[in-house]
C-alpha cells in the first residue's frame, strides 16, 4: 500500500528538477592581485594598466562588473578607466572615482558601457591609470575580486 501511494504522488506530482542560475562568475587573475605601478613624473608614458584576456566569454546573463580596489598613497583619490573589448572589435569605457588608500567596493552597469553590442562574446577587460586623471603622478593601484553579477 505504502509503495502503491509513492508511484501515486511521483505520478500525480512529479519532481522538477531546478537548474540553479548562477548569480555571479569571479575572474580569476590569477594567485596574486592585479597591481598597476606608475610614475608620471618625468615621463613620457601617459598611461598604465592592466588587461585580462578571455576567449569569447559570455557575460550575457550578468548587469554588473564589481571590483576592489584600493591604491597606495594615503592620501588623495584615483580615478581608474575601465575598458572591455568584444570578439567583433568593439570598444567600451566607462571611469570609476574615489578610489581612497583603502579598500572599497565598485560596481559598473554593463548596460553603462556604450558600444558594446553584444555580451556573449568578450575578449579584454582592462584597468588603466591615465597621468590627467591621477592626483599622484606616482602610486600602485591594487585590484582584486574581479566579477560579473546581477542586480
Amino acid at each position: 500500500v505504502i509503495i502503491a501511494l509513492s508511484f501515486y504522488f511521483v505520478w500525480r506530482y512529479p519532481v522538477k528538477l531546478v537548474k540553479p542560475e548562477v548569480q555571479s562568475l569571479q575572474i580569476n587573475a590569477g594567485s596574486q592581485l592585479i597591481r598597476i605601478k606608475y610614475n608620471f613624473n618625468n615621463s613620457d608614458l601617459k598611461r598604465e594598466g592592466h588587461s585580462l584576456a578571455f576567449t569569447d566569454l559570455d557575460v550575457s546573463k550578468f548587469s554588473l562588473l564589481e571590483f576592489q580596489a584600493r591604491h597606495e598613497q594615503r592620501y588623495g583619490t584615483l580615478n581608474l578607466r575601465v575598458e572591455i573589448e568584444s570578439r567583433r572589435g568593439e570598444k567600451a569605457v566607462c571611469y570609476v572615482s574615489g578610489i581612497t588608500g583603502k579598500w572599497d567596493s565598485f560596481e559598473i552597469k554593463l548596460s553603462d558601457f556604450s558600444g558594446i553590442s553584444e555580451w556573449m562574446g568578450l575578449t579584454r577587460v582592462s584597468f588603466v591609470v591615465e597621468e590627467w586623471n591621477a592626483l599622484n603622478k606616482e602610486d600602485t593601484v591594487y585590484i582584486d575580486e574581479i566579477r560579473f553579477s546581477r542586480y
